[in-house]
């Protein structure tokens, strides 16, 4: 089967993961396929896919890059698609082409689609707001054509489904797993920050957050618990996140903030950390805390509970459903319940990794998603290019 990947959309944190993880899954699951991949340029894409035998283009982030997106999503994929007569067109950037010529499957992400409108409005700045207005719209409009929409959980699918009235069997779910990264040897680099992490706690109690800045993330909300802890004297975490000041002018204001505040021994900034580094970090770390809003899915999770860390995440639907039981909740905003938390969280054993999260559910993921796309492909109707 002649496959095209689109996957320039995944170019940090999660998405990211996910992309890696997507093309190594695929290939590994069915050797045999002819895959092309559309990836973003400097990501690791490009040595990921000589490694695994797959061809690709890679494209750098431009000054234009959401005018360039929609051209490309809606245009430039699909035309490539039609020019390598691809069997089937899989689209992972939450954007479904306007037209395709062969049958298009498309992996859901973004929970700015799915949630209220009022949950993410003061969060972003009017050109932002335009910009997730539009995208959604367009989404409501493609995923119709689609042979196949996926999510990565039930909350999200149900969501998608009212939202925007896709039929129930054109929907399923593509669950998140952890990297296999996770369970190769640690590096040199990843050492270096878990020593880092040391030095920084001295002692204290590490507390993780693993995200890249963005406005739904919540982590304005880790200065808000670090200052009420630190107001009363309390000196037991240490807060870890890893974000860089170039991700957005939020990130920019959260690091002068952490200055400005006076709280650079609460609150550790470690910067990007790498796929290949987590699996010396988590281990350094005590706890998992997710103040994130909206999700679709954090692979956070599914990282702290393959180290066994305790998790303390905000009280939402996305959270339960992946966490369950093995996770505390507070109410979002709700400083005070967060610290009850992490000091019950300090108190608890780590736990081992639960059954379903180790390889053989790695490769039955990725053979679910082969054989959809191989009965879609099954299914082709070749169409002349035009709107959809």
């Amino acid at each position: 089967m002649r496959l095209l990947m689109n996957a320039v959309g995944l170019r940090t944190a999660g998405g990211l993961t996910f992309g890696h993880n997507c093309l190594a899954g695929i290939r590994l699951t069915r050797p045999y396929y002819e895959i092309h991949a559309l990836v973003p340029a400097g990501k690791g894409y490009e040595a990921l896919c000589e490694r695994l035998s797959i061809s690709y283009e890679a494209f750098p982030h431009t000054a234009w890059y959401p005018v360039w997106r929609l051209w490309f999503d809606h245009w430039s994929a699909p035309a490539t698609a039609w020019r390598r007569g691809a069997d089937v067109l899989l689209t992972l950037n939450n954007q479904p082409a306007a037209w395709s010529a062969c049958p298009q499957i498309v992996v859901f992400q973004n929970p700015y689609y799915i949630y209220p409108v009022r949950e993410w409005w003061r969060l972003m700045t009017s050109f932002e707001r335009a910009s997730l207005l539009l995208q959604k719209s367009l989404f409501g409009r493609t995923a119709r054509g689609c042979a196949h929409v996926f999510t990565q959980t039930s909350v999200a699918n149900r969501r998608l489904r009212e939202q925007f009235g896709l039929p129930p069997e054109r929907l399923g779910i593509l669950p998140n797993t952890v990297s296999l990264e996770h369970e190769g040897e640690e590096t040199p680099s990843g050492r270096a920050v878990a020593r880092r992490m040391a030095d920084a706690a001295n002692g204290r109690i590490a507390v993780l957050t693993l995200a890249r800045y963005y406005p739904h993330k919540g982590l304005e909300f880790i200065l808000a618990v670090a200052r009420r802890l630190k107001a009363r004297g309390d000196r037991r975490f240490v807060f870890f996140i890893t974000v860089e000041a170039e991700q957005h002018p939020g990130a920019r204001a959260l690091l002068a903030a952490i200055e400005q505040q006076g709280l650079t021994a609460d609150v550790v900034n470690l910067g990007r950390i790498r796929i290949d580094e987590l699996r010396s970090v988590y281990p350094r770390a005590d706890i998992c805390f997710v103040p994130s809003i909206l999700e679709c899915m954090s692979g956070s999770y599914l990282d702290a509970l393959y180290f066994g860390l305790p998790i303390v995440t905000t009280d939402r639907d996305f959270a339960r459903e992946v966490c369950g039981d093995r996770a505390e909740y507070f109410p979002p905003g709700d400083a005070e319940a967060a610290i009850t938390l992490l000091v019950h969280a300090a108190e608890r054993p780590r736990a081992a990794a639960p059954v379903g999260l180790q390889r053989h559910a790695w490769q039955e993921i990725w053979d679910r998603l082969a054989h959809v796309l191989e009965s879609a492909a099954a299914l082709r109707e070749p169409r002349l290019p035009g709107p959809a």
